[in-house]
């Protein structure tokens, strides 16, 4: 069965080529607007001594302009082609509910991020150091997807969720890095060998550091996060609240420009409820 790779290189960046270089036999479909990150020298020197060829798609301009059309043609795809896996590289968890659709539908099809393979096998250290700080970092090096300190962000999420909530983490876990990645990472966690430096976070310092993440691996260039966003959720969202009901809550506060903030948080209001 053959492979279709479809790439959000707003989102993603150009480490697609080196995903491509793994991937000879499979057809790769390359989103790109003028914000897509430039492609340096050396990845150009590959690319274009490459067996494959991607096929480069310019998008309309516009808020998630890229992300319509790529799932537009994906539909389109998935109809005409039956016999292919889809495959959708892009860190934007909002891809998640395309993936949802056509699974429930017998679609053969999944998102992966594109943190670096390597970094997921590792043994962790402990060296937590960074961790304070990395989440902001991670939101201002977005495009550089190998800068990523993967190490870090699963301390934090353990930290903030706690090691025992372990349907939440494997949930979060999903969400940011992908089916494969996820099972990697959620496979070393629970594992006898998983050893995490210990913080002493309050429960608005944890629901914060989360946050970050969640925002970091979102959509927000078009959203502006409010200021007093965190201590909200700190003291509104509880074990009781579903979507519905946190959407009036968050509307209720911010008024008809929460329409966006809700939608990242959807997926994650009930392992913020856990944080204690």
């Amino acid at each position: 069965m053959s492979k279709i790779f479809y790439i959000d290189s707003e989102n993603v960046g150009e480490c697609w080529i080196d995903l491509l270089l793994e991937n000879p036999d499979c057809r790769f479909m390359v989103f790109f607007t003028d914000k897509s990150p430039r492609v340096d020298y050396e990845h150009l020197v590959k690319l274009m001594n490459s067996k494959n060829k991607p096929e480069l798609i310019p998008c309309h301009k516009g808020n998630n302009a890229l992300d319509f059309q790529l799932v537009t043609y994906l539909g389109y795809q998935l109809c005409s082609k039956k016999d292919s896996d889809t495959i959708i590289v892009s860190n934007d968890t909002g891809f998640d509910a395309v993936v949802d659709f056509w699974t429930g539908r017998g679609k053969k099809i999944e998102r992966i991020s594109t943190i670096n393979p390597d970094d997921a096998t590792l043994n962790f250290d402990n060296d937590y150091s960074s961790s304070v700080d990395g989440a902001s970092a991670l939101q201002a090096e977005k495009k550089n997807i190998y800068s990523y300190d993967v190490k870090n962000e699963v301390y934090t999420i353990v930290n903030c969720l706690g090691i025992k909530n372990t349907s939440h983490i494997h949930h979060v876990l999903m969400h940011f890095y992908g089916n494969v990645h996820a099972e990697i990472l959620f496979n070393h966690i629970t594992s006898s060998e998983f050893e995490i430096p210990v913080v002493n976070w309050k429960r608005a310092t944890k629901i914060k550091r989360f946050c970050q993440l969640i925002f970091a691996y979102s959509d927000t260039e078009h959203s502006e996060i409010p200021d007093d966003l965190y201590s909200f959720l700190c003291s509104s969202v509880t074990a009781a609240d579903d979507n519905a009901s946190m959407q009036k809550k968050i509307k209720k506060k911010y008024g008809e420009n929460s329409a966006q903030l809700h939608t990242i948080l959807t997926p994650f209001y009930q392992s913020i409820a856990v944080i204690a």
